[in-house]
C-alpha cells in the first residue's frame, strides 16, 4: 500500500466515523463508502 493510498484510507475513515456520530449513516450491521 503506499503512502497515498494509505493516507487516503485514513481520510475515509475519519469521515465515515464523522458521519456515523452524527447519524447519518445506515443504522445497520454494515456501510459502504468509496473513494475514487
Amino acid at each position: 500500500m503506499t503512502d497515498s493510498t494509505l493516507n487516503l484510507a485514513q481520510e475515509l475513515i475519519r469521515t465515515a466515523n464523522a458521519l456515523r456520530e452524527r447519524g447519518l449513516l445506515f443504522r445497520g450491521a454494515h456501510a459502504n463508502l468509496s473513494a475514487r
